[in-house]
């Protein structure tokens, strides 16, 4: 009986991505969070742009509804796609939460100075 050896790649997960060789479990954790901190502030500032076009053109409810399911579907890619680079694969609850809170710290504080603009 022959033993038949198939050339078949071995697929590892790492543990942190290509970016986090060197560091250890709480950096790597604290870097994480602020990748998505910022990715937050970005996509609130990405926001203001729909919130410029509101103020400049008149929509009703339908249209402003039909902008806000785009831009939360288009952040919701780029959470999915920084998951992937960042996290390895995974998705946790941290990286929704703190850019949630990268979100919030833009609209308590540079937003509310846009909007007054």
């Amino acid at each position: 009986m022959a033993i038949i050896k198939r050339n078949v790649p071995i697929i590892s997960y790492p543990v942190y991505s290509g970016r986090c060789k060197d560091m250890n479990v709480e950096t790597s954790l604290l870097w994480q969070f602020g990748c998505f901190l910022l990715c937050g502030v970005f996509l609130s500032v990405g926001y203001e742009f729909f919130r410029i076009i509101r103020i400049v053109i008149p929509h009703n409810n339908f249209f402003v509804g039909a902008e806000d399911i785009i831009y939360l579907s288009f952040c919701g890619l780029i959470l999915f796609g920084l998951s992937m680079e960042v996290g390895s694969g995974y998705f946790r609850l941290l990286y929704l939460l703190s850019a949630v809170f990268g979100a919030a710290v833009y609209f308590l504080t540079v937003g509310r100075l846009v909007k007054i603009i």
